[in-house]
């Protein structure tokens, strides 16, 4: 993973014909990320964004498909758009002879939404909780990728990294100790920060970026997001905190038991950056040393969790 699974311009081109799009047609490459490549799309009027996954078609599909169906609810949620023959998407080869699937997304106008900004936080939290209700009304039996399976799995990259396997396994332990004890409401979550875009000019509001999710305990996302974004006995967390509960499926009386999330959430961190040590991963403007400080970071916070179980 030391090289990026890139396509040339005339691979790239040449998969969009699967696709019924209009002439002229032009392509310029975006900066990717961690699980893609992305280029802008210009075909006739109209604008798209061809994402190229580093995932399996099945996991890449399951986000695909729940963006059109969030979508069908009134939020915009940069939805692919079919092939000629109906696919969500197609398996097109890089250039170093691996397959991997490639998508053709709706662009969404706008810039990213300051989460800092009046308001941000209270809309932030009533799209997760929005999301959250759409998709366990609409896939509520949906076979996807579990949050367990995943922090469950023996990976090599966590076996060499002494100590870290232990501590993953006392999170999962705890929280599902917790479970059997109290009402933890199961369904999709994205397992990782929305990504809002606003366009300033018309008020749109919509999302991007819907990645492989997968199913769990929807205060995961709620705890990565109070982390990472709304810190505790700030404004923006009560804010985010009462839209989001007054849009999601579960009661305020479920968040007494976030502290388990938020250790699995490290968990899972933890176990990411092993792989990425043991690896070498350098995308999405990853380093070593960065790899490395992340690892750190994650597990120094996941053994204070781990102590406050």
């Amino acid at each position: 993973m030391t090289y990026s699974l890139n396509l040339s311009d005339e691979t790239l081109l040449a998969a969009l014909k699967a696709w019924p799009l209009p002439e002229p047609l032009t392509i310029q490459q975006l900066p990717g990320g961690m699980t893609s490549e992305i280029w802008r799309v210009e075909a006739g009027n109209e604008r798209f964004v061809a994402k190229y996954a580093y995932t399996t078609r099945q996991a890449f599909e399951r986000g695909l498909y729940a963006a059109e169906l969030v979508e069908r609810h009134g939020i915009t949620c940069g939805v692919p758009l079919r092939t000629k023959q109906g696919t969500l998407s197609i398996m097109v080869a890089s250039a170093h002879g691996q397959s991997q699937p490639l998508a053709l997304l709706h662009y969404v106008p706008g810039e990213r939404l300051n989460l800092s900004e009046p308001g941000a936080a209270s809309l932030y939290g009533y799209l997760l909780g929005r999301a959250h209700s759409i998709l366990l009304a609409g896939l509520d039996d949906w076979c996807a990728f579990d949050l367990y399976d995943f922090l469950l799995g023996e990976e090599p990259a966590v076996a060499a990294q002494p100590g870290l396997a232990p501590l993953i396994r006392h999170a999962i332990e705890a929280a599902r100790e917790y479970e059997g004890r109290r009402t933890v409401t199961y369904g999709v979550i994205w397992a990782d920060a929305m990504e809002i875009r606003r366009d300033k000019e018309t008020g749109r509001i919509g999302i991007i970026d819907w990645g492989a999710i997968g199913r769990g305990p929807l205060l995961f996302d709620v705890a990565l997001n109070e982390l990472w974004h709304f810190p505790e006995r700030s404004q923006a967390h009560r804010e985010f905190m009462q839209a989001y509960l007054n849009e999601a499926p579960i009661s305020a009386s479920e968040l007494e038991g976030i502290k388990y999330y938020k250790a699995l959430l490290w968990a899972r961190q933890a176990k990411f950056y092993a792989y990425c040590v043991a690896e070498n991963v350098m995308l999405g403007g990853s380093t070593p040393t960065s790899n490395a400080e992340n690892l750190a970071k994650s597990w120094r916070e996941l053994e204070r969790s781990v102590a406050n179980l």
